[in-house]
């Protein structure tokens, strides 16, 4: 399905989404018009029937404002003669590409999404308003290796961006530490997916190269953060990622929040009595103050955050790990949390 290289796609989700895609699509396969977006997209051989967006443009002739007609268009028709006849549903389908072998036009930037004339992914349409000329822009984060999406939208519901409905002030980014996201820019919806290929060995070989080469780091260490299992145990704010093994008190798996942020979260199991379990929180906080009064430049052990189930019985630890190569130690195949203690 995806050419060799392509690590995650955007794919439209809905109506002005696909119609922004097809306007797109449809500018560089009739006539020979060569835009910069063309090499980051994938198409279908030939246009496709869509009800929704048949429905749409029917009800648009009925209506000033285009949110209006949207409102109105349904997931089906009521007979097949009432689909063969909706002649303005045929539209190009397809997604955008993420592509370790065709780098953004300025890689240092990334791969961007708005309605200038020479972005990646060209997301403008004539009938909704609200996109920016960049709108968002995606690349790697240099810590984790994960996609983020930086947003250069408003903070209000006609051009924020938004990543799983949560919205992304403007300057500021999310990562993308989930294998299957949904990704609002403006009224377009659309499907953030990572594919098989981002999963091999392969890809993470080409995307160190891709960032000592593009992105000027010279020793990256992208393998802290594997990439999103299909189905993401999230906890809280975090997003667990692996197993790191299992201690005196409970498992340990490394996780990621929205931030990128990269940590150990301690699972201290209910079997546990109530008292060896605050003993354990106390002795991981006077661990973190003696870290931050004593400014150990990241060799102790934090203590970020208490996560308390079913009373006081079941507890999560949130841990910053005490160096990045010591955590890298604990994720390298077979590895195991008895194997060098945080």
């Amino acid at each position: 399905m995806f050419s060799n290289h392509v690590f995650a796609t955007l794919s439209p989700a809905n109506v002005p989404a696909k119609l922004a895609f097809h306007n797109s699509a449809d500018k560089n396969l009739s006539q020979d018009v060569t835009k910069v977006y063309a090499r980051y997209m994938h198409t279908e051989v030939q246009k496709s029937f869509d009800c929704q967006v048949s429905l749409f443009l029917r009800r648009s002739a009925f209506h000033d404002d285009p949110e209006d007609a949207l409102s109105e268009v349904s997931t089906e028709f009521d007979t097949e003669a009432e689909q063969d006849n909706a002649r303005p549903g045929m539209i190009w389908k397809g997604y955008h590409e993420f592509d370790i072998a065709n780098p953004p036009q300025n890689p240092e930037i990334g791969w961007a999404g708005g309605k200038d004339k020479n972005v990646e992914f060209l997301t403008a349409n004539n009938k909704f308003q609200g996109i920016r000329h960049r709108h968002a822009i995606f690349n790697f984060n240099l810590q984790t290796g994960y996609l983020y999406v930086l947003s250069r939208g408003s903070d209000d519901g006609t051009s924020r961006v938004s990543v799983n409905g949560a919205t992304i002030p403007r300057g500021h980014t999310r990562a993308l530490n989930q294998s299957n996201m949904t990704i609002c820019l403006g009224p377009l919806e659309y499907h953030f997916i990572y594919t098989d290929f981002a999963t091999t060995t392969t890809f993470k070989e080409r995307q160190h190269a891709y960032a000592r080469r593009f992105l000027g780091i010279k020793a990256p260490n992208f393998d802290l953060t594997p990439t999103p299992a299909g189905k993401p145990w999230v906890f809280g704010d975090w997003t667990i990622i692996q197993s790191l093994g299992k201690g005196s008190f409970g498992r340990v798996y490394s996780a990621t929040d929205f931030k990128s942020q990269l940590v150990a979260i301690k699972f201290i199991e209910g079997s546990q009595k109530t008292a060896k379990v605050q003993n354990e929180v106390q002795t991981h906080q006077q661990l973190t103050e003696l870290a931050e009064t004593r400014d150990d430049k990241g060799r102790l052990l934090r203590l970020l955050e208490v996560i308390y189930q079913n009373g006081t019985t079941d507890v999560a630890l949130i841990l910053q790990p005490v160096a990045y190569m010591t955590f890298a130690k604990l994720v390298r195949p077979g590895a195991s949390w008895r194997d060098d203690k945080l």
